[in-house]
């Protein structure tokens, strides 16, 4: 059985993703989620699920490095990039512009955001999306 929830880390992309993080945490996984989400909805291409629920946990683990975390964030990962000084990369300012349009994008069109329109949660779930924002600030 599949886990899934109104949270960006309550699924089993998620899980995997977060998975996949704690075995090899770098930007670089990060930003090449973030660049795919922004390149697929700048060319007008259809955002599928499973890259915008990566892209969602990319986010939050960018939240979690500027000590902003959801309340369920790993302690594990929080720990690994709290401090990580990302925000010293001489392109750290296009990383998070990167992940604010990435947020921006999914939560207006996409098929995560359609599955959640169909489920009759889309105003819970862009809360979600509107709180990740605010912890980018």
């Amino acid at each position: 059985m599949g886990a899934w929830g109104i949270g960006n880390l309550d699924n089993d992309t998620a899980s995997d993703f977060i998975g996949d993080f704690r075995d090899n945490p770098s930007s670089a996984s990060l930003v090449e989620i973030l660049v795919r989400v922004n390149d697929t909805a700048l060319s007008d291409k259809y955002l599928d699920a499973s890259d915008c629920e990566e892209a969602l946990v990319a986010v939050e683990i960018i939240a979690a490095s500027r000590k902003k975390p959801v309340s369920n964030f790993p302690d594990d990962i929080r720990q690994l990039v709290v401090g990580a000084g990302w925000e010293k990369f001489p392109d750290y300012e296009k990383f998070l512009n990167l992940a604010v349009r990435a947020v921006w994008f999914i939560r207006e069109e996409s098929e995560l955001q359609e599955l959640w329109e169909e489920a009759g949660e889309l105003e819970e779930w862009r809360e979600v999306q509107e709180n990740l924002l605010k912890r980018l600030e």
